[in-house]
């Protein structure tokens, strides 16, 4: 999760820099209580992970586009492995994405639009977390070289905020070849 997220800010970042939430509202739906993910009297928000899919894809939609036409190749020639890799991608981001609308929006609220993390207002279960009094450790941070939404050195401002920290207990790694999720799953993760 990025700190700094004034930096470089890409297209949709600027987006989410608006500060209004009535603009994502419109992108969750309302589910009957029967089908509710937490229990209550109202119809619950939800967000459903094909507008994150459609999102990831708008970023950079040309190797999706790309994978696409492979794919179509790869079933022709019935080439059964590399068919396989193009579908569970996909299964494997849409199998997280479905969320509450209250997480959602305050996920979006807090991370881009106020900057809860920069600002020390983040916290946890009612209690702020200080960042600053953080001693002890190191401190790594990853980033994917072609990631569109975070671009590269906006994890690296994170160590700022670990001010007990020492500079040479604080390391950022940028993964060449990889965006936003290849650098923690896929095939470049795997190898």
């Amino acid at each position: 999760m990025p700190s700094s997220t004034k930096k470089e800010l890409s297209s949709p970042k600027r987006e989410l820099a608006k500060p209004h939430t009535e603009y994502f509202k419109g992108w969750t739906i309302r589910l009957p209580n029967d089908h509710q993910i937490e229990p209550g009297p109202v119809l619950q928000g939800f967000y459903q992970g094909f507008y994150q899919l459609t999102s990831f894809i708008g970023l950079n939609p040309k190797p999706h586009f790309r994978q696409q036409a492979q794919f179509a190749k790869n079933s022709i020639n019935d080439e059964e492995e590399a068919t396989a890799k193009f579908p569970s991608f996909y299964d494997e981001y849409f199998a997280v994405l479905h969320v509450t609308e209250k997480f959602y929006i305050g996920s979006l609220r807090k991370v881009f639009m106020e900057h809860y993390i920069p600002r020390g207002l983040m916290g946890y279960r009612g209690k702020k977390v200080d960042f600053a009094s953080v001693e002890g450790v190191r401190v790594l941070t990853v980033e994917g070289a072609n990631d569109h939404l975070c671009p590269p050195d906006q994890e690296e401002a994170e160590h700022g905020i670990f001010s007990k920290i020492p500079a040479n207990d604080k390391h950022n790694h940028i993964q060449e070849g990889v965006g936003q999720y290849g650098f923690f799953s896929g095939s470049k993760f795997a190898a």
